[in-house]
């Protein structure tokens, strides 16, 4: 007599494995923001001897990703509030930053960028006669305050 293979594995054996395969086969994806649908802030700095720039991602659900000097990869960071993260892109959208042009980045530099509905702009500051519109310095302090303290906790 043959037996069928049900019968040597019954069905609460089997669905126990099959779960645990599909859980295991789950990878997550590395952030890549050429291929990032939502809105993000990108907040950093660069310049010096090196010209190396260090760069914090920043998405509306407060994720942060840091990619740091000529790496390639993107690094997970620690989370900030996504409400100091929305506020900040209701404030970008609010003062049009996404229109707002200038560069006058000096040896050491700071930056704002943002990709905003498919938009990017880059805005750079650090030269010796600055006169950027404070509003955007103010905003860069807010989120380089909210990413050291998430670093202190």
């Amino acid at each position: 007599m043959l037996l069928k293979p049900m019968q040597y594995y019954p069905w609460y054996m089997i669905s126990p494995l099959l779960i645990l395969l599909g859980l295991l086969s789950c990878k997550s994806v590395p952030f890549q923001p050429e291929h990032y649908e939502g809105d993000y802030l990108i907040i950093g700095d660069g310049g010096g001897y090196t010209g190396w720039e260090n760069r914090y991602y920043i998405t509306a659900r407060g994720a942060v990703y840091l990619q740091s000097g000529r790496d390639t990869t993107y690094l997970k960071q620690s989370n900030i509030d996504k409400r100091i993260a929305n506020q900040a892109l209701r404030n970008v959208r609010a003062l049009d930053l996404v229109n707002y042009e200038y560069s006058n980045p000096g040896n050491v530099y700071k930056f704002l960028a943002m990709s905003i509905d498919g938009i990017h702009n880059r805005i750079v500051w650090g030269g010796n006669q600055d006169q950027i519109n404070p509003a955007i310095t103010n905003l860069y302090q807010l989120l380089n305050s909210s990413l050291q303290k998430k670093d202190n906790l």
